[in-house]
């Protein structure tokens, strides 16, 4: 009985696992694998492999393995751990994983160009094959005014909102670029700009008319105090995400998803500015 070590490095479309093996034992009761800081918890898997020895002889390993899936890149922690496994406490020392961007011939398609078709990205249909579930992600530009006068602060802030759902479909892609570029496209030259603090991959979580709950990632925010009365004008921005498609029938031990590209657009913006009403008018 022994625990499988976790890999160090993996692809942000990709999983890890953590994972203990029984030897020509059967699997009576075991203890919850542990939350991972960055990752969420995908599919448990059972394996079991017969293997013949010398003589006729055949050993059992049984091979049970939790899968955690990367929300974003970066470089990861798995604390230190213990499993109870048929009444025996196995541990870990943990260790550092490094999530890494995803490669460009992951999907054939380098970010940023028109997904094609099934037949363009995986060839001819297979029995096995990924499709793409819908989402109801969408990216916004807000502002808190669309009219001002000069000197009067407007914030405008650029939201990605999608529904809890989502998040099993949708990792942020090359988030610090991304974001940089996002930034200077939002600058308003004839204004006065008072930065939000930084993004954050980590949501709040609002309610839209309906009731209907979605998560809202924060990816830019400004107060911007006009210095003259020439209008606000926000171009339409853009965001790339990675998404993936899902295999229709995945078996154990099956890697059921495909990293794609998805980009989406907030429309532009334009905030009307007033000049200043005359004194004692």
């Amino acid at each position: 009985m022994n625990l499988v070590a976790p890999p160090t490095t993996i692809a942000l479309a990709e999983s890890f696992k953590l994972a203990f093996r029984l030897q020509d034992a059967p699997l009576a009761s075991h203890s919850a694998f542990p939350e991972i800081e960055g990752f969420r918890k995908g599919k448990l898997t059972t394996t079991t492999t017969t293997r013949l020895l010398p003589g006729g002889a055949r050993r059992t390993e049984l091979t049970v393995a939790q899968h955690y899936l990367p929300y974003t890149e970066g470089d990861y922690v798995v604390p230190a751990f213990s499993l109870t496994v048929n009444g025996r406490v196995l541990r870990s020392a943990g260790g550092r994983v490094r999530v890494g961007p995803v490669p460009p011939d992951a999907t054939g398609v380098p970010p940023g160009a028109a997904v094609g078709s099934l037949d363009q990205l995986l060839g001819k249909p297979k029995p096995k094959y990924f499709y793409e579930p819908p989402d109801a992600a969408f990216l916004a530009l807000e502002a808190d005014r669309r009219r001002v006068y000069v000197g009067q602060g407007v914030r405008v802030s650029l939201y990605f909102y999608l529904k809890p759902a989502d998040q099993a479909l949708l990792n942020f892609y090359d988030f610090s670029n991304q974001v940089t570029e996002l930034l200077h496209k939002l600058r308003q030259p004839t204004t006065w700009q008072v930065a939000a603090p930084d993004p954050s991959t980590l949501p709040d979580t609002v309610r839209q008319v309906g009731g209907q709950v979605l998560l809202r990632f924060r990816l830019a925010a400004a107060t911007y105090y006009p210095l003259t009365a020439q209008d606000l004008q926000f171009a339409a921005l853009r965001l790339t995400m990675t998404k993936f498609k899902l295999l229709k029938k995945p078996e154990p031990g099956d890697d059921a998803r495909l990293a794609t590209y998805k980009t989406y657009t907030a429309a532009p913006l334009l905030v009307a500015v007033l000049p200043l009403p005359a004194p004692g008018g």
